[in-house]
């Protein structure tokens, strides 16, 4: 549950090249793309072909739990897939339950007598059934961690979520570019409304300003690559264009090329921020509206704070709170709430209203 710093012993169980050894993957694309990030498996249970577990699954109810069973993963992994729920969260709500029940804050009178302890693969397939049947303590983990919090409040260390969303499988402490995509996304905690980490993994945006790589412990400038790496993000989001290209030799001005060549319209890379901009302030208006305090809600969880003692990310914590200061001066917020000037700048007049009452 994000506490331990290595665990190379189970990753070599439920990683490469046990994975690729037992379940046979095969690529298995979206129609007519070609990167194909998906794998079709054969599942040793059943042996039956199915969706494989992919890095965050395989991460997050693998490693996070301590699990290094991959039929469980991969049965897990089935069963979240036909119950329509997300592995990511599943990891994020069993951590803190089998770290309630390791500190002895919940027991087997609480869990039906599920053993729920590191590495329990058993105990992990059983808590998917309940979560999604809600039955016993599944009732409560279906609601979340800020859920579970509440009911057990001395467990507040053990939920890693921001804005009640657990944190996916990339840690802010390793790559500083998370920081923002960890705190300051618009719906909770998740990588994928922005992935500013991808500026330290060789991925830039010269049409932006961004055309070199980044060092991931580097922290000045990263409010500002947070802010540009989630405009663009809102932007493929709009066009409904996979955001996994970004690591492919498609870039930004072919992207824009693209939707001219479909619309007609003349828009430049800058444009496309600038549409990304002004969704990312629409849907934090309405974050906002709904009673969304940034200055509460825009923090690094207590566990994401503590350093790790060993592995390449030891001894490093990301300064959280200038990185946030900086991006929000780069959005020209206040406090975590946006300007009048900006806001009818990006055409919200009405939320400009809104908030400001003209």
């Amino acid at each position: 549950n994000w506490a331990q710093d290595r665990w190379p012993e189970g990753a070599k169980k439920i990683g490469t090249p046990r994975f690729t050894e037992e379940l046979k993957p095969a690529r298995w694309p979206c129609a007519y793309c070609v990167m194909g990030c998906h794998r079709r498996i054969t599942n040793p249970e059943y042996e039956s072909k199915t969706a494989g577990p992919e890095y965050e699954t395989l991460a997050m109810i693998g490693s996070n739990l301590l699990i290094d069973d991959l039929k469980a993963i991969v049965r897990s992994n089935d069963l979240c897939n036909r119950y329509g729920i997300d592995t990511i969260e599943v990891g994020g709500v069993l951590g803190w339950a089998f770290e309630a029940y390791d500190a002895g804050v919940i027991g087997k009178e609480e869990t039906d007598g599920i053993e729920l302890k590191w590495g329990n693969g058993e105990a992990l397939i059983t808590m998917i059934e309940k979560i999604s049947k809600r039955e016993g303590l599944g009732d409560l983990l279906a609601e979340g961690l800020r859920a579970c919090v509440d009911a057990y409040p001395e467990t507040k260390p053990y939920a890693v979520e921001v804005m009640g969303q657990a944190v996916a499988a990339h840690d802010p402490r390793a790559f500083f570019g998370e920081t923002i995509t960890t705190i300051a996304s618009t719906r909770g905690s998740c990588h994928i409304h922005g992935f500013a980490e991808a500026i330290e993994l060789g991925v830039t945006l010269p049409e932006l300003g961004l055309d070199k790589p980044m060092d991931r412990f580097e922290w000045r400038n990263k409010g500002y690559v947070g802010a540009v790496f989630q405009d663009i993000q809102q932007f493929w989001n709009s066009m409904v264009w996979c955001f996994f290209y970004f690591f492919s030799d498609v870039n930004l001005s072919d992207e824009v090329a693209i939707l001219n060549a479909i619309t007609g319209w003349n828009l430049t890379p800058r444009d496309a921020a600038k549409i990304g901009e002004r969704v990312v302030n629409m849907q934090h208006c309405f974050n906002l509206r709904m009673g969304l305090d940034p200055l509460k809600e825009n923090v690094m969880p207590e566990r994401l704070s503590v350093p790790h003692k060993e592995g390449g990310a030891a001894g490093k914590i990301p300064p959280w709170r200038e990185i946030l200061r900086e991006y929000w001066k780069t959005r020209d917020w206040v406090n975590g709430i946006p300007t009048r000037r900006k806001l009818l700048e990006l055409g919200l007049d009405d939320f400009a209203k809104e908030i400001y009452g003209y």
